[in-house]
């Protein structure tokens, strides 16, 4: 399990770039070897902040290789499958290959990270929260385990009452209405959705204007509203897709509650190790824009 993707996540690709030293921790060099590929395209604060992710994740490589995972059996035979599936080698043909298209910088890095990420694995099997907890974090975050009443809208735009009304009367008439409302988006709508046969966009029902809430809050899938003043004149929606709000309790929720607690435990247990780290190592950057 991958709890630590943004931080973890090392791309190992041949740079175009000459090699740069970037930061030094703990007397561990970080060149561009170890950087995302999109590193030399960044500007200057893209840069300081990636640099930044790069001092966390080598704080984490050291924490894996001196672990006892780096040394246990499960972590060397992962290891070394991982290096014949990427390389078509072995780990021992791979470092005396000259040609391999890893440095050992790329090497120690992806080593260091998957110990890392076998220790926060082992962490989650370890964890077992009781009902109480669950419940309780459940009560915290309640509104993610629900869905929110949502709408997929086209819309026109016209200047005048009497063009919204002449509209309505030919969606009335119509025997293909979806086709007739887009038809008219685009020769008739002053919005610049027009361009788009008059799509407006998905939208949470909470987060509309009160005026679109009260225009759409009566209409569900392929039904369209009456004409109404707005600000930029008089405006018709058509509903192309809703989605009715569902509110889950905890009993239909316990799995995906459980999932989250234990991710969110891990995530904030491997940085306060990177953090008790930080506050002890010795950490200098090169890079000076």
């Amino acid at each position: 399990m991958k709890y630590l993707i943004g931080l973890l996540l090392l791309i190992f690709t041949t740079n175009i770039y000459a090699k740069e030293l970037l930061a030094v921790v703990n007397g561990n060099e970080i060149t561009t070897d170890v950087a995302h590929t999109d590193f030399f395209n960044m500007d200057v604060e893209q840069k300081k902040i990636a640099i930044k992710r790069l001092v966390e994740k080598e704080l984490a490589i050291e924490y894996g290789l001196n672990s006892n995972m780096a040394k246990s059996k499960k972590f060397i035979d992962t290891f070394n499958h991982i290096i014949k599936v990427e390389n078509g080698k072995d780990l021992a043909s791979t470092l005396k290959d000259k040609a391999n298209k890893y440095t050992e910088e790329q090497l120690r890095s992806k080593k260091g990270l998957l110990a890392f990420d076998m220790i926060l694995d082992e962490k989650a099997q370890e964890l077992k929260p009781d009902t109480n907890t669950l419940k309780k974090y459940y009560e915290i975050n309640k509104n993610r385990y629900d869905t929110k009443k949502m709408y997929e809208l086209l819309h026109i735009i016209v200047n005048t009452k009497e063009e919204a009304l002449e509209i309505e009367k030919a969606l009335k008439n119509s025997t293909t209405v979806i086709k007739t409302f887009q038809e008219l988006a685009l020769k008739k709508s002053l919005a610049p959705t027009k361009d788009k046969n008059g799509y407006l966009g998905q939208f949470y029902y909470e987060s509309m204007p009160k005026e679109l809430q009260e225009a759409v809050k009566n209409l569900t899938k392929d039904q369209y509203s009456k004409p109404f003043k707005t600000d930029f004149g008089y405006e018709i929606i058509y509903v192309m897709g809703y989605q009715d709000e569902v509110r889950r309790g905890y009993k239909e929720s316990q799995i995906n509650v459980k999932d989250d607690y234990t991710r969110e435990s891990i995530i904030n247990w491997a940085f306060e190790q990177i953090n008790k780290l930080k506050e002890k190592a010795e950490i200098k950057i090169i890079f000076k824009g």
